[in-house]
């Protein structure tokens, strides 16, 4: 993440916390919008979540939900 680029700590919590079963597509969205609302770019926030989420969702998923978001 850009060193100018500010992201709330509830983010920054969402980001880095365990997101059991049945809650990691809430957790997509609560993390996306606001990386979105801050200016980080769509392909930024996917590498975010592709990495934080790779074994719990799909690529698919996850552009959607960027997509939904922006």
């Amino acid at each position: 993440m850009g060193a100018d680029l500010y992201i709330p700590p509830a983010t920054l919590a969402k980001l880095h916390s365990h997101h059991p079963e049945g809650t990691r597509h809430q957790a997509l969205i609560d993390i996306a919008l606001p990386l979105l609302g801050n200016g980080m770019s769509e392909g930024a926030i996917f590498a975010e979540l592709r990495a934080r989420f790779s074994a719990e969702k799909s690529e698919k998923e996850i552009r959607s939900v960027i997509a939904w978001c922006a």
